[in-house]
Parts: structure tokens; C-alpha cells; sequence
């Protein structure tokens, strides 16, 4: 039997441990902020526990928002489009990266539910998938920029 040396058998022993625990030596703990494609993934799940939501808490109950379109938080991550369907995926994004513990994001999670708040409150009647909106939405695309370059580590 060949003997290897303490040097083989560790690298043969980080290997066999990322193999068997891939997601959990590559998912979170670090101090980047993570993109809406993150928190929407399965090996996202133990890091939504830590911010004190759920995939399953409503959008609009979270944000305080008044209307009849009713999402999940993880279904806002799921969508797809631009306008307030890009801001409400990296707002999402942004208030579970803020409401990580020892969290460094420069907002606190107040303060992003009251932007987003202040900034739909005008399209109460379908926030998301195919919301009509007729008139300027540079706020939407200036706040959805702000979470996005924040979410992005830009």
C-alpha cells in the first residue's frame, strides 16, 4: 500500500467533502450581495432563513403595497421583464441581502420597503407582468438600478 503524504490526503479530503457538500461550501457567507438569480435558487434556501422571511411571504404585505395582484416574494424573483417587474425582483434581492445578519448593504430593510413603497404606491391597480403604464417610470428604472448595481457588487 502506497503512503500518501499529509499534503495528498488533505487535498483528497477537501475534495471529497466539496463533492459531497458542493452547495454548502459555495453558497453564501461571504460579504458580496447577492443577485436576484441567487436568492431565487435552491441552495439559497438556508440563507432566506437567516433574513427572517420566507419564499412564501407576500409581496405586498411585505412592501405595504395596496393592490389585487398578490405574488410571493420568490414569485417576484421568478418574473421576467423589465419596468416594475425588474424592481420588484432586485428589491427582493435587495431587502434579503439588507436583512442578512451583520448585513453590510448601505440601505436598511425599512428603508428599502419604504422606497419601493413611495415609488409604486402611484400603480396600485397590477404591479407586475404586464402592467400598463403610461406615464414616466424613471423613478421605477432609477431605484431598480440602484438595487441592481448594489445586488450586483457594482
Amino acid at each position: 500500500m502506497k503512503r500518501i503524504s499529509i499534503k495528498e490526503f488533505l487535498l483528497i479530503l477537501v475534495a471529497a467533502v466539496f463533492l459531497a457538500h458542493p452547495a454548502t461550501l459555495l453558497a453564501d457567507d461571504s460579504e458580496e450581495f447577492r443577485t436576484p438569480g441567487f436568492w431565487k435558487g435552491q441552495n439559497s434556501l438556508k440563507n432566506w432563513s437567516k433574513t427572517g422571511l420566507s419564499p412564501n411571504d407576500r409581496f405586498v404585505l411585505v412592501f405595504n403595497l395596496n393592490t389585487t395582484f398578490d405574488p410571493t416574494l420568490l414569485d417576484v424573483l421568478k418574473g421576467h421583464g423589465g419596468g416594475t417587474n425588474a424592481l420588484g425582483r432586485h428589491a427582493v434581492a435587495a431587502l434579503l441581502n439588507a436583512s442578512l445578519p451583520n448585513s453590510s448593504y448601505p440601505y436598511a430593510p425599512d428603508e428599502i420597503k419604504s422606497a419601493v413603497k413611495e415609488t409604486l404606491s402611484q400603480y396600485q391597480a397590477t404591479l407586475f407582468y404586464g402592467a400598463d403604464i403610461s406615464t414616466d417610470i424613471d423613478n421605477i428604472e432609477s431605484l431598480k438600478d440602484l438595487y441592481e448595481a448594489l445586488n450586483e457588487n457594482r
